[in-house]
């Protein structure tokens, strides 16, 4: 996505200065900026910092609530037999059914769940910063 908006951004400039140069009306072209930079901005947007996780401000979770948290959000692809369609093995090999399994790959669920926010992909299980907060915490003590 980002990407996308970066080349839609250079080529709107390419295009104003091309219209530009050409001596066109600028009612033909003077569009382009404004569009550029709200692409611009989308891009900016899309890539800002997000506030980190307070993992502090969440007290002891229980290894029954961290595996509730995971069989909503991870075990449907992240399984020994996953039931997600189009997903006939595990990821990686990254089976997270067991409370070995998350402490095993606890690196990993960190690094992709509580970090970057980058799984569940596209977040479709709608997982929330409080769950990602829960799950955080409980590996930082698992370790």
């Amino acid at each position: 996505l980002v990407v996308a908006l970066i080349l839609v951004v250079g080529a709107l400039v390419r295009h104003f200065i091309n219209r530009h140069d050409a001596g066109d009306e600028w009612k033909s072209y003077g569009w382009s900026i404004p569009v550029a930079a709200v692409a611009l901005l989308a891009a900016i947007i899309v890539t800002a910092e997000r506030p980190k996780l307070d993992l502090s401000a969440v007290g002891p979770v229980s290894e029954t609530r961290v595996l509730a948290i995971t069989a909503t959000h991870c075990v449907s692809c992240h399984a020994a037999r996953p039931t997600h369609p189009g997903i006939s093995e595990a990821p990686k090999g990254v089976a997270l059914e067991t409370i070995a399994d998350l402490r095993r790959h606890a690196q990993l669920v960190t690094q992709h769940a509580v970090t970057t926010n980058a799984m569940p992909l596209g977040n479709e299980t709608n997982m929330t910063d409080k769950e990602r907060a829960e799950l955080g915490a409980f590996l930082a003590a698992a370790r």
